[in-house]
């Protein structure tokens, strides 16, 4: 199979089934591996993001997230965030929020809490959901993508295609070979030394003090610097949940409760 025929069946099976469901971690790396399934050898920057996922066809959805604590150790919590359906509403809670907020979509808040959440919400979500595809086809659009070799990934063997994404960045996927699932993805991002005027003038406008900052932090870069997002699936599966057996509690999110994401940081 060359790499369209992988990237063919991997849609596919996404695109047809009946449920989904999956937990994983994102991390940022500054140093990264150059063999495909080997694990970085130092770790320069790093940040975490646990994350959950469960879809049940055709349009019952849950996205959990979950960042590490800012401030003091000892008393700052993990930032917990989510979206859901419910009914035909679809309800946000970010951390930060006093309540949860009704969203005027599913597409829209899977695409707005794509930054946030580190690529997490949409990655697989534009594969299950095909109204997210046809917005964001040109985001998932790869050029000159290559079969490379096959690696092992949690006990996985993986197909391993490489090429470059919409804004001209590296990119790999890693996708389980008998059940067509994505058990990790890389993009590469290039941060080039000297200053991006363009986003300079940008951050300005809402906060000169700050562009004064980012300003003096890049004239002092003299190196390009290659940071890598690292999206593992730990567990994906579909076909697992049956449409009148699904527990809703699975597709509604409790803040009052401590959030079972936590324990990945620990552990991934």
């Amino acid at each position: 199979m060359d790499a369209a025929d992988i990237m063919f069946k991997m849609a596919d099976v996404y695109a047809r089934c009946a449920s989904y469901q999956d937990r994983g971690i994102v991390r940022h790396f500054e140093n990264m591996p150059e063999a495909a399934g080997s694990e970085p050898a130092a770790e320069v920057h790093r940040h975490r993001v646990a994350f959950k996922t469960v879809y049940l066809a055709p349009n019952k959805y849950y996205f959990e997230w979950a960042e590490p604590p800012v401030g003091d150790p000892a008393t700052a919590t993990h930032r917990v965030s989510a979206f859901w359906t419910q009914g035909e509403q679809v309800l946000r809670l970010f951390y930060s929020m006093p309540g949860a907020q009704i969203c005027p979509s599913l597409d829209h808040v899977i695409a707005g809490s794509a930054g946030i959440s580190k690529g997490s919400s949409v990655t697989v979500a534009s594969y299950l959901l095909p109204s997210l595809m046809s917005k964001m086809r040109t985001l998932f659009r790869f050029k000159e993508l290559v079969r490379v070799d096959d690696c092992r990934i949690d006990g996985h063997t993986c197909h391993t295609l490489k090429g470059q994404n919409w804004n001209g960045g590296e990119e790999h996927l890693y996708i389980d070979s008998k059940e067509f699932l994505l058990r990790r993805t890389r993009v590469a991002f290039v941060i080039k030394p000297g200053v991006d005027e363009a986003q300079y003038e940008a951050i300005k406008r809402a906060d000169p003090a700050q562009a004064e900052e980012y300003r003096k932090f890049r004239q002092s870069q003299t190196a390009e610097r290659r940071f890598w997002n690292q999206i593992d699936y730990h567990q994906a599966e579909v076909n697992k949940l049956e449409a009148n057996g699904a527990s809703g509690a699975l597709f509604k999110f409790d803040p009052l409760q401590e959030s079972d994401l936590i324990p990945s940081f620990a552990v991934l």
